[in-house]
């Protein structure tokens, strides 16, 4: 026969575990959940590509960038030349970031200065 004192280390065993198990549920809930606010802020940032998912921190480093830029556009009343707009979305980038920043603004530059050719 089994005494009490002998299951009470396997119980509580059993109870760490679960709980755990519990922990380790919840903060995979809350990690998609932060993952899936991310997509949907990629969808709103002016950098989106097919081939390249942005960081998790590079997506928020360029969507404060782009809430700069956007800020100083309300302020100063006149768009950025298309420069001007580069450098501000770049301000602590990585590399790749700032040249896919560059890339896709490229269009941007050269439709603006068609324009003011004409």
């Amino acid at each position: 026969m089994v005494s009490q004192s002998s299951m009470a280390p396997v119980d509580e065993h059993l109870r760490k575990k679960m709980r755990r198990m519990k922990a380790n549920g919840r903060e995979r809930q809350r990690m998609h959940g932060l993952n899936d606010a991310l997509d949907v802020l990629r969808q709103y940032v002016p950098i989106t590509t097919q081939h390249q998912k942005l960081s998790k921190i590079e997506t928020l480093r360029l969507a404060r960038n782009y809430i700069f830029a956007l800020q100083r556009m309300l302020h100063t009343g006149r768009q950025p030349t298309p420069l001007e707009y580069a450098h501000q979305l770049s301000i602590g980038l990585s590399q790749t970031t700032t040249n896919m920043v560059a890339t896709l603004l490229q269009p941007l530059a050269s439709l603006l200065f068609q324009r003011q050719s004409l």
